[in-house]
């Protein structure tokens, strides 16, 4: 919760106000669950009061998530009978592809990897499209694999960043690579 909160805010404010501070706010009649996190930044103060889609809402230097106002999920753009196809036309047609979310710290442990050896890579990121929960449902049935970063390499499934850096670590990536 606090990473997702987290990335909404610092999406909603660019750039990142240097001043930010994450307090417990009471709950009161506006909040929906036990615990608000909020932060203070004089970035949000000199909004006066505002909201985005991402269901931020910044009222009077304080900036919460107002849960009445985040987006919903948006209807498929396909079928979920297409999943299958999508995900495996994306690792068939491409040498390298995570599958991975905006606030995964792993996610961009493997990115930064893969970078640092000049490897072009196709990333999806699950929580940014549409479809992108039916994908990772479909990666879980396909892999057994419920977290992120989901790596395929060659039309392999190498797992995850820890998998990928034990690969790296005993030479066996370069091989997957000049597969």
């Amino acid at each position: 919760m606090l990473h997702r909160f987290l990335a909404r805010v610092t999406r909603t404010f660019q750039p990142r106000p240097s001043n930010l501070v994450l307090r417990r706010v009471p709950r009161n009649s506006r909040t929906k669950g036990p615990l608000t996190l909020a932060f203070f930044s004089s970035t949000a103060t000199s909004m006066g009061s505002d909201s985005n889609d991402n269901g931020v809402v910044c009222e009077n230097g304080v900036c919460h998530i107002d849960f009445s106002k985040r987006r919903k999920a948006q209807p498929a753009s396909s079928s979920t009978s297409d999943i299958p196809s999508r995900v495996e036309d994306t690792i068939a047609s491409n040498r390298v592809v995570i599958y991975s979310k905006t606030y995964c710290p792993y996610c961009d442990k493997a990115k930064a990897l893969f970078t640092s050896k000049g490897v072009d890579f196709v990333t999806i990121e699950l929580d940014n499209v549409q479809d992108g929960e039916a994908m990772h449902g479909y990666l879980k049935e396909k892999t057994a694999q419920t977290t992120v970063p989901n790596i395929f390499v060659s039309k392999k499934h190498v797992g995850g960043f820890t998998d990928l850096r034990e690969l790296e670590e005993n030479g066996e990536l370069q091989t997957l690579l000049s597969a």
